[in-house]
């Protein structure tokens, strides 16, 4: 404690109990480094599973140099605190206040998930107490009338007023911490903070099963769309917890001890890992073989390796690169991951990049994860009695196009057709068509066109250059069109958390309006 009273009066250059002076500057210091002496206190007084980096978190499992720190202390004088805002990557939020001045507490509002719709509305700029935004940070497409809701929440300066959330008749629940409280914030959940008074805090952050499925279905997507980086590596971190947990459990298997902690829960919890792990590290890096395109697994280049892996991050939405990503050997270091090459998102030299993955393979991964469904098996009586074959998933026309899978037909398709590649010709009818007139007037975009299964009619011919077919000519068809499914464009206001244009080398999507784009409309 006399540590952190040092910094604290360091940083006040006043005594704590003045810190309550009108006149005195506001200060808030945060992401400090933890002194070595909480880190310890903290283990004295609180149980196993709330502290970080233990056998209840998963932080635990992925090695030091990936790991983000995230045990962090806060110094706030009165009236600073923390705008709204969820916890990175849905972590399970901790918090404890660990000195304040007499009188002094902090003031939390807590706002369930469930209702973002509400808070994106009561976030809107025009109508929160928030400053003004550069226009970069806007995407123009989504700044028109009748706009009325904002990711400018995503992008914690988003202060949002007691009476606000009341009038907007959003459910708020208030505590009031004082020194010597914890307060645990559940996974995306949103919460603002408000010191009365200067206080210091240590927050940390832990990551479980069913915080990671999360992050990778809910919170991730909306980083990539405004272009705010993870940080945490949440794909490697599932990756090696399943490998922790098998190490483990084969070898209590193999010695015939039976843990007591294998329990419902610690089954569910291996459940909702291991599914994880196939939809969304393993399945969308498989590439399913289309002959008459070109598509195949083949020709991969390998350029990560050692050290290097898992280290990557896209050069246009900050993501962690797992394995298979996309690499621009003319820009100098560009990766790009890949959904933003699925979304259209990349460089000037965008019928040049080609796919590039780690050293390790993916049959390797695609192994780990049958070895863990037959340790869990042994473990757990029918744990996975309907598992099939990844090769039979990939090949199912009833299963939705690997991400991988588009993007090598998006490779393919623009390596036959360079400069013109963003045009398309239905297969049926000849009709030309551009991306950007399909995104704008049909909703469309490069993930629906190359996610679609192409007409049996034309499968078979690898001459005609065909990877589309209008709606009108797929409702007609007697083939087996499939139809194409339209995106819903939400009418949000899009505030990039980073400006698109934080590196003069990127171009964007269609859905990034404002930058100047491969189709050649801005």
């Amino acid at each position: 404690m006399g540590v952190l009273r040092m910094i604290t009066q360091k940083l006040f250059n006043q005594p704590l109990q003045a810190s309550r002076n009108p006149t005195a500057p506001a200060i808030y210091a945060k992401d400090l480094s933890c002194p070595s002496e909480l880190k310890a206190a903290l283990t004295r007084f609180l149980p196993e599973y709330l502290l970080p980096f233990t056998t209840s978190d998963l932080f635990s499992c992925i090695p030091p140099r990936l790991a983000a720190e995230h045990l962090m202390c806060y110094v706030g004088s009165h009236r600073t605190g923390t705008a709204m805002h969820r916890d990175l990557c849905s972590t399970i939020g901790h918090n404890i206040m660990i000195y304040a001045d007499e009188g002094g507490f902090s003031e939390w509002l807590f706002i369930p998930k469930e209702q973002r719709d509400e808070l994106l509305e009561a976030s809107y700029p025009n109508k929160s107490d928030s400053p003004a935004l550069p226009p970069s940070a806007i995407n123009k497409r989504y700044n028109a009338a009748g706009v009325s809701k904002s990711t400018f929440l995503e992008s914690d300066r988003a202060w949002i007023s007691k009476s606000s959330l009341k009038k907007s008749g959003i459910r708020t629940q208030v505590v009031i911490q004082r020194p010597g409280d914890l307060v645990l914030i559940p996974s995306m959940c949103y919460h603002q903070v408000r010191n009365v008074g200067t206080s210091v805090k240590a927050a940390w952050n832990r990551a479980s099963a069913y915080s990671l499925r999360l992050a990778l279905e809910n919170q991730l997507p909306i980083y990539q769309t405004i272009i705010r980086p993870e940080l945490y590596r949440c794909k490697a971190m599932v990756y090696y917890s399943l490998c922790n947990w098998s190490k483990k459990i084969r070898s209590c298997l193999k010695s015939g001890d039976r843990r007591p902690d294998w329990t419902p829960w610690f089954r569910e919890e291996c459940e909702i890992l291991c599914n994880t792990f196939l939809e969304h590290v393993i399945y969308p890096e498989m590439v399913e073989a289309i002959p008459s395109e070109g598509v195949s697994d083949e020709g991969i280049d390998i350029i990560m390796s050692g050290t290097g892996m898992y280290t990557k991050t896209c050069n246009f939405c900050h993501a962690d690169i797992f394995n298979r990503h996309y690499h621009c050997t003319v820009c100098q270091d560009f990766d790009l991951c890949l959904l933003c090459y699925s979304q259209g998102r990349g460089c000037a030299h965008m019928d040049t990049l080609t796919m590039y993955q780690g050293s390790t393979s993916l049959k390797m991964y695609i192994d780990i994860y049958a070895s863990f469904i037959e340790t869990m098996n042994e473990a757990f009586e029918r744990f996975a009695e309907g598992w099939k074959p990844l090769d039979y998933i990939l090949n199912d026309e009833n299963q939705s196009k690997s991400l991988a899978t588009i993007c090598r037909r998006i490779e393919a398709y623009r390596r036959r057709n360079g400069l013109l590649s963003n045009y398309f010709a239905c297969g049926h009818c000849n009709a030309v068509v551009s991306l950007h007139d399909l995104y704008a007037q049909d909703h469309l975009d490069l993930e629906a066109v190359f996610g679609q299964h192409l007409c049996r009619a034309l499968a078979e011919d690898d001459k005609n250059n065909i990877v589309y077919v209008c709606a009108k000519c797929s409702k007609e068809c007697q083939d087996g069109c499939e139809t194409l499914s339209p995106r819903q464009h939400e009418m949000v206001q899009r505030v990039f958390y980073t400006p698109p244009d934080h590196d003069n080398r990127t171009w964007g999507g269609p859905s990034d309006w404002g930058m100047y784009n491969f189709t050649g409309h801005a």
